[in-house]
């Protein structure tokens, strides 16, 4: 379910969340990233509990969507970010591993999230002498772009118990 802003002063109404629950195996969708497509539909990527984020598409402005996919790209039961770049291209960050909350990487689509370049790596855990991981985790990332053109990207990230954002 989605809340959608109408004209100003701003106004609320409910989507419908027909379809957007049960994706099979006790999965469930939740935490989406959006983004509006040049034709004016909404893109969504959805966060589940299983191997892959899925995928969806509004036409109406969020109050349908399309059933959801799996998609292509990995990302284990952690939420992606979606942005409109200045250049029209959309930016996505995610964690790519079917298991874990790392590495958190970027890619750039040109074709209005129909696909993606090759990842690029923002962050991934060292191996410490003992075996441990410098971080456990590192997600739920955030994208802005600047006027002069800077992309900007902070996430949550957990090492030895504490919680910090990392940009």
């Amino acid at each position: 379910m989605a809340a959608i802003a109408g004209t100003m002063p701003v106004s609320w109404r409910r989507s419908r969340a027909a379809r957007l629950i049960n994706i099979g195996r006790g999965g469930t969708v939740d935490e989406p990233a959006l983004v509006r497509l040049e034709s004016g539909d909404l893109f969504g990527v959805f966060r589940t509990n299983q191997a892959r984020p899925y995928e969806s598409v509004s036409h109406d402005g969020g109050l349908t969507w399309d059933p959801v996919q799996p998609s292509k790209l990995k990302g284990f039961n952690t939420p992606a970010a979606l942005l409109r770049l200045n250049d029209g291209s959309v930016l996505r960050s995610w964690d790519d591993s079917s298991a874990n909350r790392f590495p958190l990487v970027v890619a750039i689509s040109e074709d209005e999230c129909a696909t993606w370049s090759r990842p690029r790596k923002v962050t991934t855990p060292e191996a410490r002498g003992d075996g441990s991981l410098s971080y456990e985790t590192a997600c739920y990332p955030t994208l802005a772009q600047a006027a002069d053109g800077t992309i900007l990207l902070a996430w949550w990230q957990r090492a030895g118990g504490h919680n910090t954002v990392q940009y």
